[in-house]
């Protein structure tokens, strides 16, 4: 007010205070707007900062859920630990133990040893099978021992004779005796030769039989070439009366005459076999019959196919089989005929146990029984190619 009562200018003086009012105004508008930027900024921070605390929760529940998922995978495998080696591994040991005890333990039965398995998986069939080998093998070692001792015991009947016969030469000054002694021990030597080939031939059947091909073989067309060839060996020599070959001439047999006739034969009879195989076995049980037949008797072959087998039946009219002895016939070294003087020299008893082995190794069977109006009949079956 000084400055007007002296008459100066007013107007530096408003423009400093419109200045001030200006800036005022400015710091009005602008203070509430950066105060909202500044509040705004803080939200989003803060809205940040939840988001955060959200995924770290998310991650955490995840890290949890993977350790439940690890710890819940360990105990499963600690369950499955137990119940592979409980069910597996120690039926699996218990079978490795009780096969090394096989090996081991020589002097133990083999049959003492596997037990089988009641399961009905892998491991039982794997039981099953070991034990089926067990058996065969302890069949087998009995079989050996068994041969051992049949053998021993047929060859100590001729040694003994060839022995006595021997010592009683030496001192024998009677050609006529020693003559008899001499054939005597020639017969013994004859007799163990034949035994020692029947048995060569009977321990080497179950190998021979696996090497041999096996081819089909018509059984009926095989019988009637068997029968033929019986034939034209009974046939005397020089040419046949009236140029015609009998149809059924009789068999020699000692002085006696024995006839064959092959029935025809009831549907289609083929089997696989070696036919030198088959032809020994059907010559052995004929030769069999033959043997047994009375003078003028007929031994009576016949073959026909029934379902998946062919079946071969050698019918004699001879004494038939004593009960006690039907099922010792196919014994090794088993012989029994009564009335014959050559039954020890002339039969080493192993020409039925040969059939059997034959028969058994190409699965079939073989048996025999009395017939009703007499005499013996031998069937053998062979399954069907």
């Amino acid at each position: 007010m000084a400055r007007v009562f002296r008459g100066e200018s007013l107007r530096p003086f408003f423009s400093r205070i419109w200045i001030r009012l200006l800036a005022f105004n400015v710091l009005l508008v602008f203070l509430p707007a950066a105060g909202l930027l500044y509040l705004g900024t803080s939200e989003r921070q803060m809205l940040e900062a939840q988001e955060t605390h959200r995924v770290l929760q998310s991650l955490y529940a995840i890290r949890l859920d993977i350790l439940r998922v690890v710890l819940a995978s360990a105990a499963v495998a600690v369950v499955l630990s137990l119940l592979v080696s409980t069910t597996i591994a120690l039926p699996l040991r218990r079978l490795a133990e009780e096969a090394r005890a096989v090996v081991r333990d020589r002097r133990r039965p083999l049959l003492d040893i596997f037990h089988g398995s009641p399961r009905h998986d892998e491991i039982g069939d794997l039981a099953h099978a070991l034990e089926e080998l067990t058996l065969r093998l302890q069949a087998h070692l009995q079989f050996s021992e068994e041969f051992a001792t049949d053998v021993s015991h047929e060859l100590k009947n001729p040694l003994a004779s060839i022995r006595a016969a021997t010592e009683v030469l030496a001192d024998e000054d009677d050609p006529a005796r020693r003559r008899h002694f001499g054939e005597l021990v020639q017969r013994e030597v004859a007799r163990m030769e034949r035994l020692l080939s029947g048995v060569r031939e009977i321990s080497r059947l179950d190998s021979a039989l696996d090497d041999e091909e096996k081819v089909p073989v018509d059984v009926g067309e095989l019988l009637h070439t068997m029968a033929e060839g019986y034939r034209l060996a009974q046939i005397p020599p020089g040419p046949p009366s009236g140029g015609q070959i009998p149809p059924d001439p009789p068999f020699s047999k000692g002085g006696t005459r024995v006839g064959l006739t092959v029935s025809e034969i009831a549907g289609t009879s083929v089997v696989m076999a070696s036919p030198d195989r088959l032809t020994q076995v059907f010559a052995n049980v004929i030769d069999n019959a033959i043997s047994f037949s009375p003078p003028d008797g007929v031994v009576t072959v016949n073959a026909e196919a029934r379902g998946d087998v062919v079946l071969v039946g050698v019918s004699d009219q001879g004494p038939g089989i004593p009960e006690q002895h039907i099922d010792r016939i196919f014994d090794r070294f088993f012989s029994y005929r009564p009335g014959d003087p050559h039954a020890n020299t002339a039969h080493t008893g192993l020409g039925l146990a040969i059939v059997k082995a034959i028969v058994g190794g190409y699965g079939g069977t073989v048996g025999a029984a009395n017939q009703p109006g007499g005499g013996a009949r031998f069937e053998i079956r062979l399954p069907r190619a």
